[in-house]
């Protein structure tokens, strides 16, 4: 029996999926929320506070993730390294 693994990589904040993470990602994330349809939305990169719900405060980690970058990774580092 043949096994397959898919790995599929992102960017935690890209939620529109170009390899950017910037107010596009807002807009994107926004609409998700509100229930429209989002071509390309990736829910991993959605879910920033990890709380297994995609909803505003989201939307604020990922203004706090775009204005903050440096500070934001950091304490995401430190969460890592604490599990």
């Amino acid at each position: 029996m043949k096994s397959t693994l898919t790995l599929v990589a992102y960017t935690l904040g890209d939620v529109n999926g170009d390899n950017e993470v910037d107010v596009a990602d807002i807009s994107s994330l926004s609409s998700y929320i509100l229930g429209r349809e989002v071509p390309g939305f990736v829910e991993k990169a959605a879910d920033l506070n990890e709380d297994t719900e995609i909803d505003v405060a989201d939307i604020s980690a990922l203004a706090y993730l775009i204005l903050h970058p440096e500070t934001a990774l950091k304490a995401k580092a430190r969460k890592v390294a604490e599990k």
